[in-house]
C-alpha cells in the first residue's frame, strides 16, 4: 500500500506553504499589538492573562514555562468559548460577514 504524494503547494511540510507562513506571521504581529493594548489598559494593581503569560515566560525554569503554557491554553479556550457564544447569540443579520 502506497501513501499518496503530498499536496501541491505544501512542499511536503504538512500543507504549511507560503500562505501558512504568512498567516502565522500575521497572527504573531497581531498578538504583539494586542499585548500592547492589554498592557496599556491594565491597572497597576491588576494582572491580565496575557500579562501573566508574559511575566511567567520572563522567569527562568521549567515550572514558569509550564505555567505560561497552561495559561496560554486557558486563554485560547476562553477566546474560543467567547467566539462560540457570540456566534450563537447573533441577532439576525447583525454582525454577519
Amino acid at each position: 500500500m502506497r501513501l499518496p504524494p503530498p499536496p501541491r503547494g505544501g512542499g511536503g511540510r504538512g500543507g504549511a506553504g507560503p500562505g501558512g507562513r504568512g498567516g502565522a506571521g500575521f497572527a504573531a504581529a497581531v498578538s504583539l499589538g494586542e499585548f500592547g493594548a492589554t498592557a496599556f489598559i491594565a491597572r497597576p494593581g491588576t494582572i491580565t492573562v496575557p500579562a501573566l503569560i508574559f511575566r511567567l515566560l520572563g522567569r527562568p525554569g521549567a515550572v514558569s514555562y509550564t505555567g505560561a503554557m497552561a495559561m496560554a491554553v486557558v486563554l485560547a479556550l476562553m477566546v474560543t468559548l467567547l467566539i462560540m457564544l457570540i456566534d450563537r447569540v447573533r441577532l439576525g443579520e447583525l454582525g454577519s460577514f
